[in-house]
């Protein structure tokens, strides 16, 4: 069973003039920054596998087979998948029986009934990334209900909070092998999302901010420190600026970076040392889509890294079918052939077996 303790604030803020000098503030037996760390329990000696899946909500175009067949039927196809010691997946809703749109002119606002929680602990999820341009749908009211009936569901959260502090704090997973920090960031959210030093929201990416997180983390006791990035356009290929924001964080010393934001699959590619799988696409996604529209391939991928002590790693993603035309809101595994299409464009280490799945080997770079 794994435990969970809360570390309290030691630092009131960590602005500008502090950045520099916060591994040294820490190491003199200063109180370590806010961040929330959880003891993960290993089901094979020497190595951990810590698991993401990507964009969730139980909600819209699902409803009606949800009302139906039960939360847990959208899971059903893909709960087989879900074997890692430790699951965090992109939650791209608030969890809220509050229905009215924070901005009215916004296009897609949604809400998940808290149930979905418990639905998505059931099936083996352990934390929920809120770092996305959906948690604040339902305004400050909206996210408050998802952090406490998140902690009701036994889940923890990152990637919002009611400031930037909050917001930004790493989760720190604590393993047989070393400790891993994964910290959320968004690309653009938005003003109005956007989480400030006394308000609300999510951590917009900056390379000030990717920087901040990576030492708060480091201070922390993180052995790597992974960013989970939300970010690319719905239904696009991979753009410069993602590659762009991945080189800024292999140079400041990120081991991995795991994105979510397309809805779609994009490459996996490694820069320096640094894996980067940049769209894991959708979840279990209860939005009608729009991959015909725009010529998109309809799969997401659960991904695993299988770490050792050294750093040795595997990266594993199994593809997963989203389309809701095709899979009617219950995802089910590709094949082959449907794997093979969606990795095009991968590094080329990468290899895909016969039942789909894909491995890459890879070493995590030591932060400096």
């Amino acid at each position: 069973m794994r435990t969970e303790r809360k570390v309290a604030l030691g630092l009131a803020a960590v602005g500008v003039a502090a950045v520099a000098g916060l591994v040294t503030h820490v190491a003199s037996g200063a109180p370590v920054p806010q961040h929330t760390a959880v003891d993960v329990a290993s089901q094979s000696p020497g190595s951990v596998v810590i698991q993401f899946a990507g964009d969730t909500m139980q909600a819209d175009g699902a409803a009606g087979g949800i009302a139906e067949k039960g939360w847990d039927w959208p899971l059903d196809g893909v709960r087989d998948l879900l074997t890692g010691d430790y699951l965090i997946v992109n939650a791209e809703a608030p969890f809220t029986d509050l229905t009215q749109p924070a901005d009215p002119t916004k296009q897609f606002t949604y809400n998940v009934p808290p149930a979905g929680l418990d639905a998505l602990a059931r099936a083996g999820v352990d934390a929920i990334s809120l770092g996305n341009n959906h948690s604040m749908d339902r305004g400050l009211p909206g996210l408050t209900d998802t952090l406490v009936h998140a902690e009701d569901a036994g889940l923890q959260t990152l990637g919002a909070g009611m400031d930037l502090v909050e917001a930004a704090q790493p989760l720190l997973l604590r393993t047989g092998v070393g400790t891993v920090g994964i910290v959320s960031m968004v690309e653009s959210p938005g003003t109005e999302m956007r989480a400030t030093p006394t308000g609300p929201g999510v951590p917009a990416f900056s390379a000030e901010q990717a920087r901040r997180s990576f030492l708060v983390a480091r201070s922390a006791g993180a052995d790597w420190v992974i960013a989970f990035m939300h970010w690319g356009e719905n239904y696009q290929p991979l753009n410069d600026l993602q590659v762009a924001t991945a080189e800024q964080l292999e140079a400041q010393g990120y081991a991995a970076v795991v994105g979510s934001g397309s809805h779609t699959t994009q490459p996996v590619r490694v820069i320096g040392a640094m894996p980067v799988v940049y769209s894991m696409g959708n979840f279990v996604f209860g939005a009608p889509g729009s991959y015909e529209r725009f010529g998109a391939i309809g799969t997401g991928q659960v991904v695993s890294l299988r770490l050792g002590r050294d750093g040795e790693a595997t990266l594993e993603l199994r593809c997963i079918r989203t389309n809701n035309a095709v899979v009617d809101y219950q995802p089910q595994t590709c094949t082959r052939r449907q794997a093979v299409r969606a990795l095009r464009g991968s590094d080329p280490a990468l290899r895909i077996d016969r039942s789909g799945l894909a491995t890459l080997p890879v070493r995590l770079p030591s932060p400096a």
